[in-house]
């Protein structure tokens, strides 16, 4: 009996422990900046990785994730990836899409980003 009892409480403080892991890792993510488009109808942010999508982005110089949002309503349209920021973020409005340089591009009628690097 006191093997089952000690086999439950290990596997009740291992999920504890994965648990606490899995909210540390998802967790860390910052506003670098943001930019309103030239009509004022949306808006694109850049955040930084969570701590978890940081440990596979170690070798960009800036790793940064763009949120395109609509400003009334505050809807986002779009999460990218990470892509490496880095001299690179002049953000470029079109009808069609948006671009980040010639890091990400986000897709109006597809209404996805894609990484270009």
């Amino acid at each position: 009996m006191r093997v089952r009892r000690r086999g439950a409480l290990f596997a009740i403080a291992a999920a504890a422990l994965l648990v606490a892991l899995a909210v540390y890792l998802s967790g860390g993510s910052a506003e670098i900046l943001s930019e309103t488009s030239p009509d004022g109808r949306e808006r694109i942010e850049f955040v930084t990785p969570t701590r978890g999508q940081q440990l596979f982005v170690s070798s960009y110089d800036m790793p940064a994730r763009a949120r395109l949002r609509r400003v009334e309503g505050n809807a986002v349209l779009g999460t990218s990836g990470v892509f490496d920021l880095s001299g690179q973020g002049e953000v470029f409005w079109d009808k069609d899409r948006v671009q980040v340089g010639t890091s990400a591009v986000f897709d109006r009628k597809a209404g996805r980003w894609t990484i270009l690097q």
